[in-house]
Protein backbone atom coordinates (compact mmCIF):
# COMPACT_ATOMS: atom_id res chain seq x y z
CA UNK A 1 0.00 0.00 0.00
CA UNK A 2 1.17 3.27 -0.89
CA UNK A 3 0.83 5.84 2.34
CA UNK A 4 0.80 9.56 2.74
CA UNK A 5 4.02 9.43 4.39
CA UNK A 6 5.93 7.72 1.20
CA UNK A 7 8.37 9.78 -0.42
CA UNK A 8 9.72 9.72 -4.20
CA UNK A 9 12.18 10.94 -5.89
CA UNK A 10 12.53 11.64 -9.69
CA UNK A 11 15.22 8.99 -10.81
CA UNK A 12 14.36 5.90 -12.09
CA UNK A 13 15.87 2.69 -12.38
CA UNK A 14 19.39 0.88 -10.36
CA UNK A 15 20.20 4.23 -9.05
CA UNK A 16 16.85 5.54 -7.93
CA UNK A 17 14.08 3.14 -6.95
CA UNK A 18 15.70 0.02 -6.93
CA UNK A 19 15.42 -1.35 -3.29
CA UNK A 20 13.14 1.67 -2.31
CA UNK A 21 9.52 0.95 -0.72
CA UNK A 22 8.19 2.06 -3.66
CA UNK A 23 9.60 -1.13 -5.79
CA UNK A 24 8.53 -3.30 -2.76
CA UNK A 25 4.68 -1.64 -3.54
CA UNK A 26 4.70 -1.84 -7.00
CA UNK A 27 4.60 -5.13 -9.56
CA UNK A 28 7.34 -4.20 -11.14
CA UNK A 29 10.87 -4.34 -10.56
CA UNK A 30 13.47 -1.35 -10.85
CA UNK A 31 16.90 -2.88 -11.64
CA UNK A 32 15.45 -6.10 -13.55
CA UNK A 33 17.47 -6.97 -16.46
CA UNK A 34 15.24 -8.59 -19.09
CA UNK A 35 15.14 -9.83 -22.30
CA UNK A 36 13.43 -8.09 -25.46
CA UNK A 37 10.08 -10.09 -24.81
CA UNK A 38 7.89 -7.72 -26.03
CA UNK A 39 5.22 -5.75 -23.38
CA UNK A 40 2.47 -3.86 -23.47
CA UNK A 41 1.48 -1.90 -19.83
CA UNK A 42 -1.90 -0.12 -19.64
CA UNK A 43 -1.82 2.01 -16.31
CA UNK A 44 -5.19 2.54 -14.67
CA UNK A 45 -4.88 5.27 -12.47
CA UNK A 46 -7.65 6.65 -10.01
CA UNK A 47 -7.80 10.66 -9.96
CA UNK A 48 -10.75 10.55 -7.93
CA UNK A 49 -11.15 13.37 -5.74
CA UNK A 50 -10.06 11.09 -2.57
CA UNK A 51 -6.53 10.85 -4.27
CA UNK A 52 -5.92 14.26 -3.89
CA UNK A 53 -2.82 15.64 -2.49
CA UNK A 54 0.00 13.07 -1.52
CA UNK A 55 -1.79 9.95 -3.06
CA UNK A 56 -2.34 11.32 -6.55
CA UNK A 57 1.25 12.66 -6.78
CA UNK A 58 2.24 9.38 -5.61
CA UNK A 59 0.25 7.18 -8.53
CA UNK A 60 1.57 9.83 -11.29
CA UNK A 61 5.46 8.94 -9.84
CA UNK A 62 4.36 4.96 -9.67
CA UNK A 63 3.24 5.59 -13.20
CA UNK A 64 6.20 7.64 -14.21
CA UNK A 65 8.76 4.85 -12.95
CA UNK A 66 6.42 1.60 -14.43
CA UNK A 67 7.32 4.12 -17.79
CA UNK A 68 10.76 4.21 -17.28
CA UNK A 69 11.72 0.80 -17.14
CA UNK A 70 10.34 0.00 -20.45
CA UNK A 71 12.49 -0.84 -23.05
CA UNK A 72 11.77 2.05 -26.06
CA UNK A 73 9.95 0.14 -28.36
CA UNK A 74 7.64 -1.63 -25.62
CA UNK A 75 4.06 -0.23 -25.60
CA UNK A 76 2.36 2.17 -23.09
CA UNK A 77 -1.09 3.38 -22.49
CA UNK A 78 -2.21 5.18 -19.12
CA UNK A 79 -6.14 5.44 -18.58
CA UNK A 80 -7.33 7.64 -15.55
CA UNK A 81 -10.30 7.61 -14.50
CA UNK A 82 -13.38 9.03 -11.70
CA UNK A 83 -16.74 8.09 -12.73
CA UNK A 84 -15.53 8.49 -16.88
CA UNK A 85 -12.09 8.17 -17.67
CA UNK A 86 -9.84 9.06 -20.14
CA UNK A 87 -6.19 8.66 -22.07
CA UNK A 88 -3.73 11.23 -20.71
CA UNK A 89 -1.53 8.53 -22.80
CA UNK A 90 -2.72 6.71 -25.88
CA UNK A 91 -0.75 2.98 -26.20
CA UNK A 92 2.21 4.29 -27.50
CA UNK A 93 5.64 3.12 -27.71
CA UNK A 94 7.88 3.87 -24.44
CA UNK A 95 10.61 5.52 -26.56
CA UNK A 96 8.43 8.77 -26.25
CA UNK A 97 8.85 9.10 -22.63
CA UNK A 98 9.50 12.96 -22.71
CA UNK A 99 5.62 13.62 -23.85
CA UNK A 100 4.78 10.63 -21.83
CA UNK A 101 6.08 12.06 -18.05
CA UNK A 102 4.51 15.42 -18.89
CA UNK A 103 1.03 14.37 -19.79
CA UNK A 104 1.02 12.03 -16.79
CA UNK A 105 2.02 14.74 -14.16
CA UNK A 106 -0.67 17.05 -16.02
CA UNK A 107 -3.12 14.18 -14.03
CA UNK A 108 -5.86 16.40 -11.47
CA UNK A 109 -7.56 14.94 -8.61
CA UNK A 110 -11.28 15.20 -9.14
CA UNK A 111 -14.49 13.05 -9.30
CA UNK A 112 -16.22 9.92 -7.94
CA UNK A 113 -14.67 6.71 -8.56
CA UNK A 114 -15.61 4.50 -10.63
CA UNK A 115 -13.01 1.61 -11.71
CA UNK A 116 -14.89 -0.95 -14.33
CA UNK A 117 -15.24 1.35 -17.46
CA UNK A 118 -11.38 1.89 -17.03
CA UNK A 119 -10.80 -1.59 -16.63
CA UNK A 120 -12.68 -2.56 -19.32
CA UNK A 121 -11.07 -0.18 -21.84
CA UNK A 122 -7.61 -1.33 -20.82
CA UNK A 123 -8.66 -4.61 -22.18
CA UNK A 124 -10.64 -3.46 -25.21
CA UNK A 125 -7.19 -1.65 -25.80
CA UNK A 126 -5.16 -4.69 -25.29
CA UNK A 127 -7.35 -7.48 -27.70
CA UNK A 128 -5.62 -5.18 -30.22
CA UNK A 129 -2.14 -5.70 -29.34
CA UNK A 130 0.42 -8.57 -30.17
CA UNK A 131 2.75 -8.48 -27.37
CA UNK A 132 4.52 -11.44 -25.42
CA UNK A 133 3.32 -9.91 -22.38
CA UNK A 134 0.51 -7.97 -21.67
CA UNK A 135 -0.18 -6.09 -18.23
CA UNK A 136 -2.54 -3.75 -16.69
CA UNK A 137 -1.38 -2.09 -13.23
CA UNK A 138 -4.71 -0.57 -11.85
CA UNK A 139 -3.67 2.32 -8.80
CA UNK A 140 -6.45 3.23 -6.70
CA UNK A 141 -7.60 4.44 -3.27
CA UNK A 142 -11.25 4.11 -3.20
CA UNK A 143 -14.41 2.12 -3.13
CA UNK A 144 -15.74 1.93 -6.64
CA UNK A 145 -19.08 1.83 -8.02
CA UNK A 146 -20.61 -2.45 -8.30
CA UNK A 147 -19.89 -3.58 -11.29
CA UNK A 148 -18.93 -7.77 -12.28
CA UNK A 149 -15.16 -7.18 -11.80
CA UNK A 150 -14.58 -10.79 -11.70
CA UNK A 151 -16.14 -11.77 -15.64
CA UNK A 152 -14.19 -8.75 -16.82
CA UNK A 153 -10.75 -9.98 -15.27
CA UNK A 154 -10.86 -13.45 -15.66
CA UNK A 155 -11.98 -12.88 -19.55
CA UNK A 156 -9.17 -11.07 -19.67
CA UNK A 157 -6.88 -13.82 -17.78
CA UNK A 158 -8.39 -16.22 -20.52
CA UNK A 159 -6.98 -13.69 -23.20
CA UNK A 160 -3.43 -13.88 -21.91
CA UNK A 161 -3.52 -10.86 -19.93
CA UNK A 162 -2.78 -10.41 -16.36
CA UNK A 163 -3.99 -7.65 -14.26
CA UNK A 164 -1.83 -6.29 -10.91
CA UNK A 165 -3.16 -3.70 -8.19
CA UNK A 166 -1.78 -1.14 -5.88
CA UNK A 167 -4.00 -0.53 -2.91
CA UNK A 168 -3.03 3.41 -2.63
CA UNK A 169 -3.76 4.92 0.67
CA UNK A 170 -5.80 3.39 3.70
CA UNK A 171 -9.45 3.57 2.28
CA UNK A 172 -8.84 1.21 -0.76
CA UNK A 173 -11.25 -1.16 -1.18
CA UNK A 174 -8.67 -4.16 -0.34
CA UNK A 175 -11.20 -6.87 -1.11
CA UNK A 176 -11.75 -6.18 -4.52
CA UNK A 177 -8.33 -4.86 -5.33
CA UNK A 178 -7.02 -8.23 -3.94
CA UNK A 179 -9.72 -10.01 -6.34
CA UNK A 180 -8.92 -8.00 -8.93
CA UNK A 181 -5.24 -9.16 -8.54
CA UNK A 182 -6.23 -12.93 -7.92
CA UNK A 183 -8.83 -12.85 -10.68
CA UNK A 184 -6.02 -11.22 -12.83
CA UNK A 185 -3.46 -13.42 -12.61
CA UNK A 186 -0.94 -10.77 -11.33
Amino acid sequence: MLDDSSTASGVYGEDGYSGTRLEEILPIQFDLERDNTSVALIIVLDKSGSMGGQKIELAKEASKAAVDVLLDDDLIGIIAFDYNYYWPVRRQRASNRSDIMQNVSMIIAGGETNIYPALREAHLSLTEVNAEVRHVILLSDGRSLPDDYEKLVETMAEEMMTVSTVAVGNGADRELLENIAKWGKG
